[in-house]
């Protein structure tokens, strides 16, 4: 039910030309003709209504990165029609017709630091970090928004960068000197598409 009128809203949004009671009306006809007979039998001897729903519905949404990085973001049905109406907003008021997409995230996923004794006296420190980028580019274009089809395109570029550094080290007490040995090593990941929706 929240999804059909989601989709009445980004359609009465488009089109402008207030018509989304009517879907609504014809829609909750289509299900009550779908009903077996029997069932609507059982329905007026008990006199069983359809009773509307007048709450909102609200839901949540949590992600959890490795147990460092952690977000919830709450989620009702107005916020996401507000959202839907305010990107096609900009989109048919804008020229071109084109949403650019520039989207860039860092995120430290792990950093380790270990000390070992040695039979020299001092200790090995090891230390390990991993961090990464995510970055999304493109463009998002809807053709002949105010027809009665429109057409809405997607070209994005996301690139996913990971960077792992280990890294030995131990101090000498005699020289006050730190000798260090490590590596580095970096992963590149990269997928454009193309994406269209009628």
């Amino acid at each position: 039910n929240t999804i059909s009128k989601l989709i009445f809203a980004v359609y009465d949004a488009i089109q402008g030309n207030g018509q989304q009671q009517q879907q609504q009306q014809q829609h909750q006809q289509g299900q009550a003709q779908g009903q077996h007979p029997e069932m609507e039998k059982i329905q007026s001897l008990l006199n069983i209504n359809a009773r509307q729903q007048q709450d909102p519905v609200v839901g949540n949404l949590f992600i959890n990165v490795r147990n460092e990085m952690q977000r919830m973001w709450t989620i009702d049905e107005k916020t996401l029609e507000q959202y839907v109406q305010q990107i096609i907003g900009y989109v048919m008021q804008s020229g071109q017709k084109q949403m650019p997409v520039n989207y860039q995230k860092v995120a430290q996923l792990a950093e380790h630091v270990f000390s070992m004794p040695t039979a020299l006296g001092f200790p090995l420190v090891y230390r390990m970090r991993m961090s990464s980028l995510l970055s999304v580019r493109g463009q998002v274009q809807i053709s002949n928004p105010s027809g009665p089809e429109f057409q809405v395109q997607a070209d994005l570029s996301p690139i996913a960068v990971w960077k792992v550094h280990r890294q030995l080290a131990f101090k000498c007490p005699f020289t006050q000197k730190k000798y260090q040995s490590g590596v580095q090593r970096h992963f590149v990941a990269e997928l454009p598409f193309s994406v269209v929706g009628r």
